[in-house]
């Protein structure tokens, strides 16, 4: 609230003592910026451009759930595209855009996230290295590296934590 405090005061002072106020683009701009710091500082339940995620196409958002719900499968970035129904460069530019990573990336976060759901909810024949495999990750040592750097663990200390 000080910067505020400060911005209103700088105007304040502008519209009285000063000169700028009397340009009309620049007064136009002093509204937008007093406005967008007024709405800025106040609660509110609707997304800043810093929450990525909220807006993207709708291809992404298809391509996301279509991830989600096919990872067992062997998949490729054309499959993808084609299922959403575009090119594979705007599929990649989309995500890259919108969410900050590739969709084989993306990919990689749900296996990754299905590895953690088995790991902790394992049966008695559960181990890390089968569990990894079976959703695609054939080089361990970098599965290990991804997993930890994703959960803050090492698989196999899910493992032991959840009772395998």
């Amino acid at each position: 609230m000080q910067s505020l405090k400060r911005l209103l005061d700088w105007q304040l002072y502008e519209a009285s003592e000063g000169d700028l106020s009397d340009q009309p683009l620049i007064a136009a701009r002093f509204e937008e910026v007093l406005m967008v710091s007024l709405l800025g500082s106040l609660q509110h339940n609707q997304p800043t451009p810093t929450d990525v995620g909220h807006v993207a196409p709708g291809f992404v958002k298809r391509a996301e759930d279509y991830l989600k719900h096919h990872a067992h499968l062997p998949l490729t970035a054309g499959d993808i595209a084609d299922h959403v129904g575009v090119s594979i460069r705007t599929l990649f530019a989309g995500f890259r855009k919108y969410r900050n990573t590739s969709p084989m990336r993306f990919l990689k976060q749900v296996r990754l996230e299905q590895v953690r759901q088995d790991l902790l909810h394992p049966t008695s024949d559960t181990a890390v290295t089968r569990v990894a495999l079976s959703w695609g990750f054939t080089h361990l040592g970098q599965f290990s590296a991804s997993y930890q750097q994703q959960f803050g663990e090492l698989p196999s200390e899910t493992l032991r934590r959840s009772g395998g």
